[in-house]
């Protein structure tokens, strides 16, 4: 699994996705989305500060795209 993440991490296949509540505007998760290509997907995520998740309401997702890595 290690080469198909650094090959997706270098090809800029990573997106970074922050949770807030609609309602207050708490930052409740943060997901780290790696697409390994043929299918498979690497999922990662936490609560900000050791947070307890949880839904008070609408949540609201920001999403964060990476560039691949180019070396001149």
């Amino acid at each position: 699994m290690f080469q198909p993440m650094v090959e997706a991490i270098s090809e800029g296949r990573v997106v970074h996705r922050r949770w807030q509540s609609a309602n207050t505007g708490l930052e409740t998760r943060i997901e780290t989305i790696v697409d390994l290509g043929d299918g498979q997907v690497w999922v990662g995520e936490h609560t900000p500060n050791g947070q307890i998740p949880h839904a008070d309401g609408e949540m609201v997702s920001e999403d964060h795209h990476f560039l691949p890595y180019r070396r001149r």
